[in-house]
C-alpha cells in the first residue's frame, strides 16, 4: 500500500475512531452512573461545550501522535513498537480530558469517563493498528506492488535481512535479489549480478530502494557504491554493523529490528508534510489564479499579440519528480522559431529574446504560467527549478549526482535562485561551476525542508521581484 494513501487511511481512521472513544467513554460512565436517569443523548444536549471535547482530542492526537511516530514506517514495525506509541497517546488523551472537565467544571462526566477515555483509546487504537496492518498485507499479497528493493553485498547481516524481508511481505517490498562479487553459499542462486553491473542492474529492475551490506574487504568500493546509486535517484541504507564512517546528513531507520542508516534526510519524504505542502500550494495557486492571473494575464496575452505575433504561450517538456516529464508553461519571450529541444539556455544580451520578452524575462512574469502547473500538482511553489530535457542531459555530464534533485517536486522559485543562482553564463567553466553550486543549494533546501522555509523563500522572491534585485535575463 502506497505510504501516502496509507498515512490519510490511518488519518481519516482515527478521526472516527475519537468520535468513537469519545461517545462510548460518555455512555459507559453514565450507564455506571445509576443514580443519574439521563440518556446519553440527553445528556449531551444539555450539554453542547462536550462536543469541544473531540475536535480538542484530533489536535491533541495528532500531535501526540507525531511525537510518537505512530505513522512513520507505519508497516516496519513490530506490533510491540505501536503499543508502546499508543499507551502514551492515550495517557496525553486521559490528560487533555482532565484539563477540559476542569476548565468546564463538568460534574457528570468524571472519573469513569477519564477512565474509559483512556481505556477505550487504547483498545480502539490498538484494533486500528492491527486492522490496518491486516488490510496492508492483504493487498500486498493479492497485488504485490511494493518498492523494488537490492541488497548490495552479502555477509551474515543481508542474508537475514533477506531472509527477514521474504517472511515480512507486509513491509511492501519486492526484494530483487542481491548484487555481489562475494561467494554466498546457499543464497548464490539470488545473486542476479555484480558490482560492476550495478549501474544496469539499477535500471534495468527498476530499485527504488538498496540496503548496503559489505564485509570488511568490500568496504573501499562503498563511495563508488553510493555514487552508483546517487546518480540513478535510489534511496540508500546502510546495514551499521560494520560501519567506521561518520555522517552529518543521515537518518537512522528500521525495518522490524533492523537498524538501518538513510544517508540522506528527506523531510518531505514524510506524508504529513506532502499533504500540508500540497495544500499550500492549491491554496496559494487559486489564490494567484483569482487575484492576479485573471486580470494581469489578459493585458500579456494583448501586449504579445500586438508586440510579437505567434504562440502566447511556451509549452516544453521538463523534469519532474521521479523523473517523470511534465509539460511546463511559461509565457513565450523568444522568437517562435527558436528549437526547444536543443540545449542553448539564454544568456545575457541574447539576440534570441524578443523586446516584450526581455520585460518578461526581467520580470519574472513568464514563468507565472506555471502557476497552473502547481495547481494541477506537477509542480509546487518552491522547490527547485524543472529543467528543460536538454538541459537536463547537459547538466548530468557536469554532475554526476543531479538526478537527486527530482527526489521532490519541482518549484517556480526555489533555494538557489533567491541565492543569485538563476539562468546561465556565457563563459563555460563559470557556467559549470554555477551547475555544481545551484546543485549544493538545491540538495540543501531536500534536506532541510520545512513549511517556514518555504515561506520564507516566497517572502524573499517577492521582496527580490519588488525592488528588482536578481532579475532573469
Amino acid at each position: 500500500m502506497k505510504k501516502r494513501y496509507l498515512f490519510y487511511t490511518n488519518v481519516i481512521a482515527d478521526i472516527f475512531v475519537i468520535a468513537a472513544i469519545f461517545y462510548s467513554a460518555a455512555g459507559i460512565s453514565l450507564y455506571l452512573a445509576e443514580e443519574i436517569k439521563l440518556t446519553l443523548a440527553g445528556a449531551l444536549a444539555v450539554r453542547t461545550y462536550m462536543f469541544l471535547l473531540p475536535i480538542m482530542q484530533v489536535l491533541v492526537w495528532y500531535y501526540a501522535a507525531e511525537a510518537v511516530g505512530l505513522y512513520d514506517n507505519f508497516n516496519l514495525k513490530f506490533y510491540s513498537d505501536h503499543f508502546t506509541g499508543i499507551i502514551k497517546i492515550s495517557l496525553v488523551q486521559a490528560i487533555t480530558a482532565v484539563i477540559f472537565i476542569f476548565l468546564t467544571k463538568e460534574a457528570l462526566f468524571t472519573r469513569n469517563f477519564i477512565f474509559f477515555i483512556f481505556l477505550n483509546t487504547f483498545l480502539l487504537l490498538s484494533f486500528r493498528v492491527i486492522l490496518i496492518r491486516l488490510l496492508s498485507l492483504r493487498v500486498f499479497r493479492i497485488t504485490p506492488q511494493g518498492k523494488n528493493l537490492l541488497i548490495i553485498g552479502g555477509g551474515e547481516g543481508g542474508s537475514e535481512f533477506a531472509e527477514f524481508i521474504e517472511q515480512n511481505p507486509g513491509f511492501g517490498y519486492v526484494l530483487q535479489g542481491f548484487v555481489t562479487n562475494e561467494d554466498l553459499g546457499q543464497e548464490n542462486h539470488r545473486v542476479i549480478g555484480k558490482l560492476e553491473e550495478l549501474d544496469n542492474i539499477l535500471k534495468e529492475r527498476r530499485i527504488e530502494e538498496v540496503v548496503i551490506s559489505l564485509t570488511d574487504k568490500k568496504l573501499p568500493f562503498l563511495m563508488d557504491i553510493i555514487k552508483t546509486c546517487e546518480i540513478n535517484a535510489v534511496r540508500i541504507y546502510l546495514i551499521p554493523a560494520f560501519l567506521g564512517l561518520y555522517l552529518q546528513k543521515f537518518q537512522f531507520s528500521t525495518i522490524g529490528n533492523f537498524p538501518l542508516m538513510k544517508l540522506r534526510k528527506e523531510p518531505l519524504e514524510a506524508p504529513h508534510w506532502q499533504f500540508l505542502k500540497r495544500v499550500f500550494d492549491i491554496f496559494g495557486s487559486l489564490l494567484v489564479i483569482i487575484f492576479v492571473t485573471s486580470w494581469l494575464f489578459p493585458i500579456i496575452i494583448l501586449i504579445q499579440r500586438i508586440k510579437s505575433p505567434g504562440p502566447v504561450f511556451f509549452i516544453q517538456p521538463r523534469v519532474g519528480i521521479n523523473k517523470e516529464n511534465f509539460q511546463c508553461y511559461k509565457f513565450r519571450s523568444m522568437q517562435p522559431e527558436t528549437n526547444a529541444n536543443v540545449y542553448n539556455p539564454a544568456k545575457t544580451n541574447d539576440i534570441r529574446i524578443t523586446a516584450f520578452g526581455k520585460f518578461l524575462r526581467k520580470t519574472n512574469l513568464d514563468e507565472t504560467p506555471q502557476i497552473f502547473n502547481v495547481l494541477l500538482g506537477d509542480m509546487s511553489l518552491v522547490g527547485p527549478r524543472p529543467h528543460p530535457l536538454p538541459y537536463n542531459q547537459y547538466t548530468k555530464e557536469v554532475v554526476d549526482e543531479m538526478e537527486l534533485r527530482y527526489l521532490v517536486k519541482p518549484g517556480i522559485t526555489g533555494w538557489a535562485q533567491i541565492h543569485g543562482l538563476r539562468g546561465d553564463v556565457t563563459e563555460e567553466d563559470e557556467n559549470r561551476l554555477r551547475i555544481r553550486k545551484k546543485l549544493q543549494y538545491d540538495l540543501w533546501y531536500i534536506e532541510n525542508w520545512t513549511f517556514w522555509l518555504d515561506i520564507q523563500i516566497l517572502i524573499a522572491t517577492v521582496r527580490q521581484i519588488l525592488t528588482g534585485k536578481n532579475m532573469g535575463y
